[in-house]
């Protein structure tokens, strides 16, 4: 027998009652994630495509990295100006920059970066007006010090702003860029100013102005369409948990709404938007960071009942959930820098945490934990990415894009697994109306005859009775008994009379219409419920039976055509009248019967 929980009931219930819309929405969501992992897949190619360096021939690809052969000085204290940075005293501090990649230093460190602009680099790119770009969005705030005689000290201060308001050439993006022009003099030093509350790689990228426009276009729909998935599985997901009432696509729901704010301001969108301040944007990130980490275990405890399949494993990702609260509270207070190590790990081992739970919740048999792993496996893979880009380690990859496109394929593979659980819980549903059927069925049926018993007619009956009353139609009852039964036993034996009792089974069957019922009252006392049914058309039934059973021969043992008869009482429903005492009135009318001689229909008055 299959078993149901009683916190599975609500949900086997309201697919039980809305099978066909439940089948529909299967088919619609499986069509729905197929396209959007389709859309992921080529979103993938776009962003490889996208990071694809040509580092002999930087002309074609239209950037250059000023980084290498840069020179860099960090500013412990945060305090120097740039009157002070630009002296001769301080020209022999910036070191030689060799690498593609410069490391910024944490606040209140601050992060000075010297170059040139000379005509063989500017001529590569073409006619000005050109765009440096920090390329990377976990930099905070950046100064530029462009050579101009006319300025104070002879370099004009420009601060980067995500929003485009500097430059009426600025482009809105999500990395901070300065447009510039031509410099006065070639050998004119540029000096830049970099501010990070976090650990951060990244290069100096510049580009023509016309190609960072495409650039940042191509970047804007590839984040787009990234976003725009899990926006997608999102609402769907909530329209399903409004169908289901379950409460594991809320959880769902509030996992993709902490990955699509928590992305956004990560990935530097928000603030092409919102002028907001680096500090209040680091207390967010963790805010829905930490919502992010605290969600996908809770999926994962509830996509799996981790507490009764895996126990052990389950106080594991408990331990995320509770790693994820703290993340929160260390961003609420400001303490950035352990939130930001702590995420670190949260983000690396909380996936393999998953990952791990899934395997052996599918080696419990847990059904589709294939489609969880393989969403999980994409999740750690781009979040294992995305901290080995951030520090420098892996570099000819678009990690922010990898790190962005996990959390969206593992979207689409978990609204997988919620529609597979679905036509799980559907199939499993069936299975148990069948199991219900089958033993309701058993606990109202005679097992010698197949008729009803009498458990069944005392509640059917009740029901007949007052639907009769609500219809104003009429209703008949009849009960009969084999004659000298006990006789026939006695003489034949059990097994003989067991056909004998099957045989009137089979004509009352045979001679009664699909309203009907017939029920074996008792032993060898039998009754027939005739709804919607007149007293002249109840005793043709009841004559029909009689008639037919006591021609029919039995031939038990060595004893050839042996005649059965039966005895019979008929009553009419009484408007009002209970069915205890309409039972009543039919076995009396029974008895009357076997008083007056046997193998005859009384009618009760």
């Amino acid at each position: 027998m299959i078993k149901k929980t009683s916190s599975q009931y609500s949900l086997h219930h309201q697919i039980n009652s809305t099978g066909y819309q439940t089948g529909q929405v299967l088919i619609f969501s499986e069509k729905l994630c197929l396209f959007f992992l389709i859309l992921m897949l080529f979103t993938f190619g776009c962003g490889l495509n996208r990071n694809a360096e040509l580092d002999h021939l930087p002309f074609l690809n239209e950037k250059l990295f000023l980084t290498p052969n840069s020179y860099i000085f960090v500013d412990l204290k945060g305090d120097l100006g740039v009157d002070k940075i630009s002296s001769p005293a301080f020209f022999m501090k910036f070191k030689v920059n060799t690498s593609q990649r410069l490391s910024l230093a944490v606040n209140p460190a601050k992060t000075w970066v010297r170059f040139k602009l000379s005509p063989d680099v500017l001529k590569a790119l073409g006619h000005g007006p050109w765009t440096l770009e920090l390329a990377s969005s976990l930099a905070d705030r950046a100064t530029l010090y462009v050579p101009d005689p006319l300025a104070k000290h002879g370099l004009k201060e420009v601060r980067a702003d995500r929003r485009g308001t500097e430059n009426p050439h600025d482009v809105k993006f999500r990395n901070l860029s300065f447009t510039l022009d031509s410099p006065a003099s070639p050998q004119s030093f540029y000096y830049l100013k970099m501010e990070a509350s976090r650990p951060a790689v990244l290069p100096l990228v510049l580009r023509s102005w016309k190609g960072f426009y495409s650039y940042a276009s191509y970047d804007y729909l590839v984040f787009g369409m990234l976003y725009g998935t899990i926006g997608c599985m999102l609402f769907y997901n909530l329209f399903i948990f409004f169908s289901l009432r379950d409460k594991i696509y809320l959880v769902y729901v509030a996992y993709m709404l902490s990955f699509l704010f928590y992305f956004p301001l990560l990935n530097g969108q928000i603030g092409t938007v919102i002028d907001i301040d680096p500090l209040e944007l680091q207390t967010w990130e963790r805010f829905f960071l930490g919502g992010s980490i605290f969600f996908a275990c809770s999926f994962c405890r509830l996509f799996f009942r981790t507490w009764q399949s895996v126990p052990r494993w389950d106080l594991v990702v408990r331990s995320f959930q509770i790693m994820a609260l703290v993340i929160i509270a260390l961003g609420l207070v400001g303490l950035f820098y352990w939130a930001a190590w702590l995420a670190k790990f949260a983000g690396a081992f909380g996936p393999l945490s998953l990952v791990v739970a899934a395997v052996l919740c599918g080696r419990e048999g847990a059904r589709s934990a294939k489609y969880y792993l393989t969403a999980n496996i994409f999740l750690m893979a781009g979040t294992l990415i995305y901290v080995l880009w951030s520090l420098g380690i892996v570099k000819k990859v678009p990690g922010d894009i990898l790190f962005t496109l996990g959390p969206a394929i593992e979207a689409v593979l978990l609204s997988f697994a919620l529609g597979d659980r679905i036509k799980y819980l559907k199939h499993q549903t069936h299975a148990l109306a069948a199991s219900e059927a089958v033993y309701k069925r058993a606990s109202e049926t005679d097992g010698l005859t197949g008729l009803f018993n009498k458990r069944y007619l005392m509640e059917q009956l009740e029901g007949d009775l007052a639907k009769t009353d609500a219809k104003g139609q009429q209703l008949c009852l009849i009960i009969m008994d084999v004659d000298h039964f006990k006789r026939f036993n006695d003489t034949y034996g059990h097994p003989e009379g067991d056909k004998v009792l099957v045989t009137l089974a089979q004509i009352i069957s045979a001679s009664i219409r699909f309203r009907d019922y017939g029920c074996r009252f008792g032993g060898e006392e039998f009754s027939i419920t005739l709804p919607d049914t007149d007293l002249k058309s109840a005793r043709i039934v009841a004559e029909r039976i009689r008639e037919r059973f006591g021609a029919h021969g039995f031939n038990p043992g060595e004893a050839k055509n042996v005649f059965v008869t039966v005895s019979m009482g008929l009553a009419q429903y009484s408007p009002g009248e209970g069915a205890v005492n309409l039972i009543k009135r039919a076995d009396s009318s029974l008895y009357q019967a076997k008083a007056m001689g046997r193998d005859l229909l009384v009618i009760a008055e």
